[in-house]
């Protein structure tokens, strides 16, 4: 049996009469239990499909596991549980596959300080369609306002984080239109007053690369891969994605990834800063939301102070005089007292979001 359209296995009801002998009358096999090893292999099968596909779908599989053996790989695993799954119920068991929902524009979520913004295309890798841009800047757009958001996740569905801008979209008449709003796009997500924490669940490529790099942490997966190509397609690059580079990963990175067009693997992504750290597929979304916890609670007010100087100094436009008035009078904020109160009392502080402060 194989997946569905929808993407669902379903199996059949079993009466127990079924299951009450090995054999029919005859000698025959009951084709109770041959929809029994038929879909226990198929699900099997089905299991390999989420580790090659997408790891973190099989995490639900092996949370509530048995581990045979630490050194068992994880297909032993997925083989223990759907096992358990189809020969213990006779009831009728459905199992989504991640990449069968509909495919659309990114989405926002938030909840307690932390917004959330997933790409939503997983069949095509999420790259990005001129729709994609439009709605993913006026989410940015959006959050800039909101003065309780103290953290932004951005994150994808999907084996891929992303394989970047639509290449379709390169030949058409709006080329220039549409990777200018690209770069505008990733330009806001780096001027985002909040720390982001950019989700990598996958392999990254060209645009892409820069949407993450305008993330101030980026968390990545293990068998990650990133590719930067517009050599490749006999392009160049713009200014501000160039200057990230740079940036973020020094000039001789910055040209070895340009200019030879080559894929790093994890290990690389890792060592030349572009990822922060690496986790295993069934830790990441806990991990990622540590981080993202970590963030909401420190001082919404040092947070955004300290990164605006942490950027101009990147930079080289920044003003010491405007950064030191600004640290002096944070040592009397509001902030500044809960802080050391906790410190003092031993205590979590208790910092308040910007909109209570200014009322």
């Amino acid at each position: 049996m194989s997946a569905s359209r929808t993407g669902v296995f379903e199996t059949p009801n079993c009466s127990d009469s079924g299951r009450s002998s090995n054999r029919e009358p005859g000698g025959n096999i009951p084709d109770s239990i041959l929809w029994r090893i038929h879909l226990a292999i198929s699900s099997v099968r089905y299991g390999f499909f989420f580790i090659e596909r997408d790891p973190r779908a099989s995490a639900f599989l092996l949370r509530n596991t048995p581990r045979p053996s630490q050194y068992a790989p994880r297909q032993v695993y997925i083989f223990f549980r759907l096992t358990d799954i189809f020969f213990s119920s006779n009831k009728t068991v459905m199992i989504e596959n991640p990449l069968s929902r509909t495919s659309g524009p990114p989405s926002l979520a938030v909840s307690q300080g932390a917004a959330r913004i997933e790409l939503n295309r997983p069949q095509e890798h999420n790259r990005f369609e001129p729709a994609d841009i439009e709605t993913m800047s006026e989410l940015l757009g959006g959050l800039v306002g909101q003065k309780g958001v103290r953290v932004l996740i951005l994150t994808a569905r999907g084996p891929s984080f992303s394989s970047g801008f639509d290449l379709g979209t390169l030949s058409s008449p709006r080329s220039v239109e549409c990777t200018t709003a690209f770069a505008v796009m990733c330009d806001l997500i780096e001027a985002l007053p909040f720390p982001t924490v950019c989700g990598v669940n996958g392999s990254v490529y060209g645009g892409a690369t820069d949407l993450a790099l305008a993330c101030d942490f980026r968390i990545g997966i293990e068998s990650s891969g990133l590719q930067m190509s517009p050599t490749r397609l006999g392009i160049q690059y713009y200014y501000s994605g160039l200057r990230r580079y740079v940036e973020r990963l020094g000039l001789s990175e910055a040209k070895r990834l340009f200019l030879l067009g080559e894929q790093v693997d994890t290990a690389t992504m890792l060592r030349i800063g572009f990822l922060h750290e690496v986790c295993a597929p069934d830790e990441f979304e806990a991990r990622l939301n540590a981080v993202a916890g970590m963030l909401a609670q420190r001082s919404p007010t040092s947070l955004r102070g300290l990164k605006a100087s942490l950027n101009s100094i990147c930079r080289g436009d920044a003003s010491p005089k405007a950064i030191n008035r600004e640290f002096f009078e944070s040592l009397s904020s509001p902030d500044a007292r809960e802080g050391l109160a906790a410190w003092s009392e031993r205590r979590s502080p208790k910092f308040a979001d910007l909109c209570d402060v200014e009322q």
